[in-house]
């Protein structure tokens, strides 16, 4: 039997989207998504996991930052069209309310990346308990060992106020 209730991990898109954008706009979105700790790996979404990741390389190459620039580098890594397209990212800027807001868009983004994590967390101890592949002692300490790394991963969680 199947769960009727379909869960969504914890996301914002619009968020995600937002501080793209900002960050295309403005030098100082840059700083303030860096000031949050914000990394690719808290983009829910692949796509901008991608356009987050030529952002930061423009900026390690001390590169302009714009959309152009952006669809550019994606178009060189041949990552365009999984990054969603020229046409789309050439509207993130659209997409941005304001750029003064960055930093709240990216703690946002931190945040729900680290309640995706603890929510994947919580679902390896339980198909643990379910699966139960070692003695009940074993599995407390592996269910405490993935809490751990919860945790120890979990430095920008602290700066949102997760932990």
């Amino acid at each position: 039997m199947t769960d009727p209730v379909q869960h969504v991990l914890p996301q914002s898109i619009e968020d995600e989207e937002a501080i793209l954008g900002a960050m295309m706009i403005s030098p100082v979105a840059i700083d303030r998504a860096e000031i949050s700790g914000l990394e690719a790996r808290h983009f829910a979404s692949e796509s901008n996991r991608l356009v987050f990741g030529a952002i930061q390389t423009l900026v390690e190459r001390g590169e302009g930052v714009d959309d152009l620039s952006v669809k550019a580098l994606l178009s060189d890594r041949r990552q365009l069209k999984a990054a969603g397209g020229g046409a789309r990212i050439l509207t993130l800027c659209d997409k941005c309310p304001a750029a003064a807001n960055a930093r709240e868009y990216a703690t946002r983004i931190v945040k729900h990346a680290v309640l995706r994590a603890l929510v994947t967390t919580g679902t390896m101890i339980a198909a643990l308990g379910y699966e139960h592949p070692d003695e009940p002692a074993e599995l407390v300490a592996k269910a405490g060992q993935l809490v751990d790394e919860l945790s120890d991963g979990g430095a920008s969680a602290a700066k949102v106020g997760i932990t």
